[in-house]
C-alpha cells in the first residue's frame, strides 16, 4: 500500500471515528494528522510529532500503566484537549506545548522538564490532585494566559 493511501485511510478514520486507540508509538511524520473531534486514546504509547499535527477538537488521552511515555516533537505542539488518565506511570513532555481547550489531570503526572505548557485564554485546567499534577523538574513551567 503506498504512503498516500495509508495517510488517506488514517485521516478518514480520524475524522469519523469517535474514539481511536494507539499502542507503543504514534508517530506523525510526512503528511498531516488531523484530529477534529472525539477522543484519541494513547494507551501505554508515546506521541511523536515530526510533521503537521492539527488538533482542533476532541481530546488526546494518555492512559495505561507503563513506567512513562513521551510527548516529543520537532516544533511547538498545539493540543486542543489533553487528558492524563493513567493508572500508573507518568507522561514526560519533551517539547513545549499549548492547550486551547482543557488540560484534564485525571490521574498521573505531566512532567515538563525544561519545556513550557501554555494554557491559552480559551483553555482551562480540570481536576488535579496530590496524585495528578504538572511537575517541573527543570527550567520548564506551566503558564496560563488569562482572557481579559
Amino acid at each position: 500500500m503506498n504512503n498516500f493511501l495509508k495517510i488517506l485511510i488514517g485521516l478518514v478514520l480520524l475524522c469519523w471515528a469517535p474514539r481511536l486507540h494507539a499502542q507503543n508509538h504514534l508517530v506523525v511524520q510526512g503528511g498531516n494528522m488531523v484530529v477534529t473531534g472525539g477522543q484519541f486514546v494513547l494507551q501505554n504509547a508515546d506521541f511523536h510529532q515530526n510533521a503537521t499535527f492539527s488538533h482542533t477538537g476532541g481530546n488526546l488521552k494518555f492512559t495505561g500503566n507503563s513506567v512513562s511515555n513521551l510527548i516529543t516533537g520537532s516544533s511547538l505542539i498545539a493540543f486542543y484537549g489533553l487528558d492524563i488518565s493513567r493508572t500508573s506511570g507518568n507522561i514526560l513532555l519533551q517539547q513545549s506545548s499549548s492547550i486551547s481547550s482543557s488540560l484534564n489531570l485525571s490521574n498521573g503526572l505531566l512532567i515538563v522538564g525544561n519545556n513550557i505548557v501554555e494554557i491559552l485564554p480559551s483553555g482551562n485546567i480540570l481536576n488535579g490532585s496530590a496524585s495528578s499534577y504538572v511537575k517541573t523538574d527543570g527550567a520548564g513551567s506551566l503558564a496560563m494566559t488569562l482572557a481579559g
